[in-house]
């Protein structure tokens, strides 16, 4: 699956007209806050599916999130520990509210499941007939005054011309749609590694996990990295990872083997579809080389169908704030 556009609403940063034109690497830059927000809504757009999904959004702004997940696994309502945080996220003038629309691809799995709900809904025979049918999820983040408390909501799920809304449709197919979208995206700031779930993969009985562990020494011992062969050492009731024949560890070489063993992983040992990465081009002293190595993960047969590269080099989208209001009431004027 592949989000082939983003429209958010209600960001400072970030203007809210339709990101057209997204492929399988998607390489985002502009003003700083401007790109964060497109993270974001990337993240909290399939967030408010999935209650893991929304609290890692909101934990990457050091808000101390605390998520309350619904019976099917969609979050509730969100607390934010460090609201202050938010303000500058948030447009200055409105509601405190954030609207996000993704129109994504749909991938042959999804395809066979909405093929054999049609059997069960005559809908979805019309919406399936189109062979460009593109699947747009539209979702709000409603926030408190105080901006302490956040509600999530689900307005809509659009199959080409065919509309699903929570508190109409009981349909299996909505059903089936939250499920099937639940869990795809995930995100990834610096030193995010968890060196016992790595070591379960390597023990794991599914073949696909010990082959991911095998594929991520690989990466590691060769360009961009070059950092040698990896392995995970127990010692003293504590886990940690070594490099070379001399097992040395990787914080004797400061944080950068952390940062590229935490990417790595997440690239080839447990991937979401879509993976937001924050600032890759810090993880190694090729950035152009990574950046190489990056594409191919994303356009090869791995399990990562589409990256979002915020703020790295040679960019093919360019986000930035919304116009002055002066601008946009020119605008309007002019027409």
């Amino acid at each position: 699956m592949v989000i082939l556009s983003v429209t958010a609403e209600g960001f400072a940063e970030l203007a809210p007209t339709p990101i057209t034109g997204l492929g399988r690497v998607v390489v985002v830059g502009g003003p700083p806050r401007s790109r964060e927000a497109l993270a974001l809504a990337v993240e909290l757009g399939l967030g408010a599916l999935d209650a893991e999904t929304c609290r890692l959004a909101f934990a990457r702004l050091g808000t101390a999130p605390s998520v309350e997940p619904d019976p099917s696994g969609a979050p509730a309502s969100v607390s934010l520990g460090e609201p202050a945080r938010l303000k500058p996220l948030l447009a200055p003038h409105g509601q405190a509210t954030l609207k996000i629309s993704l129109t994504l691809s749909v991938d042959p799995p999804l395809f066979g499941l909405l093929r054999e709900l049609a059997a069960r809904d005559p809908r979805l025979v019309t919406a399936l007939a189109d062979e460009d049918a593109r699947l747009t999820l539209r979702v709000g983040y409603a926030f408190s005054a105080d901006l302490a408390s956040v509600s999530p909501a689900l307005f809509s799920i659009h199959l080409g011309e065919l509309s699903l809304r929570p508190n109409e449709d009981k349909s299996p197919a909505f059903d089936a749609l939250v499920r099937s979208l639940r869990g795809r995206v995930r995100g990834r700031g610096p030193l995010e590694l968890d060196l016992a779930a790595l070591a379960r993969a390597e023990r794991a009985a599914e073949p696909r996990s010990r082959e991911g562990v095998r594929q991520l020494r690989a990466a590691l011992a060769a360009p961009p990295f070059s950092l040698g062969e990896l392995a995970l050492v127990a010692q003293d009731e504590l886990l940690w990872a070594g490099f070379g024949p001399t097992l040395c560890p990787a914080e004797a070489h400061g944080p950068g083997p952390l940062d590229a063993l935490g990417l790595a992983a997440t690239l080839l040992v447990d991937p979401a579809e879509i993976l937001v990465l924050r600032r890759p081009e810090a993880l190694s002293d090729d950035p152009a080389a990574l950046l190489v190595w990056l594409r191919a993960q994303a356009e090869g047969a791995g399990g990562v169908e589409q990256l979002f590269l915020i703020g790295s080099p040679e960019p093919t989208v360019m986000v930035g704030p919304p116009a002055p209001a002066s601008d946009r009431a020119l605008r309007w004027a002019a027409r």
